[in-house]
């Protein structure tokens, strides 16, 4: 796959939904966290809102990561988040 061919909203979304399980936050913990709205944080993890960088660098301290890690599709692979991955609803 080259970049050229890299869905990064679904990524970012895949990301930051399972990093916010991994902390063990809700949608509305991690929310209050970074100052946002539940419902920008539930459109961001479902990949149907677009993540401007501004956000990506506030929410990714509060995952305990980087913007370049939510972007990351290596990080996507089962070995990392274990066999929750293929459970993306």
């Amino acid at each position: 796959m080259d970049n050229n061919d890299v869905d990064y909203i679904s990524i970012v979304a895949a990301n930051i939904r399972h990093l916010r399980n991994y902390n063990d936050f809700t949608q509305i913990e991690l929310a209050r966290r970074v100052n946002m709205d539940r419902s920008v944080i539930s459109r961001l993890e479902s990949g149907k809102g677009n993540p401007n960088i501004r956000q990506l660098e506030i929410i990714a301290p509060a995952l305990n990561t980087s913007v370049s890690s939510l972007l990351s599709v290596e990080y996507l692979q089962p070995d990392f988040y274990g066999p929750s991955l293929s459970d993306t609803h």
